[in-house]
């Protein structure tokens, strides 16, 4: 995860005895918590276990040592189009109007035909 919505809820539930050890397993893979730190932070110094293991995770960097090894090789597709291209292009507004309809861009990327670019196969 990267971050957003999700972030102040989690760290609110760190608290909680049922769930706060699955709200710091999503914590320790979130990326962009911002000013959320601090609040993980003070809370770990207070006690909190859970915010004690967040805080370790991220020192340890586990959001980036958890992933799987690069691959030797990747196979990759390019899209070249003339003249300028922009956001649009590949999310259309209509289809997604705000940031909480991220999953909508990817359903509706290079939906619109352009006249200029060559059919892809």
């Amino acid at each position: 995860m990267l971050g957003g919505y999700n972030v102040a809820p989690l760290v609110q539930l760190l608290d909680d005895a049922s769930v706060g050890t699955i709200a710091a397993n999503g914590l320790k893979k979130t990326l962009l918590v911002f000013d959320a730190f601090h609040d993980v932070q003070e809370k770990a110094k207070a006690g909190n276990a859970n915010a004690q293991a967040v805080l370790q995770s991220w020192a340890d960097a586990e959001w980036f040592t958890g992933n799987p090894e690069v691959p030797q090789s990747l196979t990759v597709t390019v899209f070249k189009v003339p003249g300028e291209t922009n956001t649009d292009d590949l999310s259309p507004a209509p289809d997604a109007t705000t940031r909480p309809d991220i999953p909508m861009h990817a359903l509706a990327m290079l939906k619109n035909k352009r006249d200029d670019a060559p059919s892809c196969r």
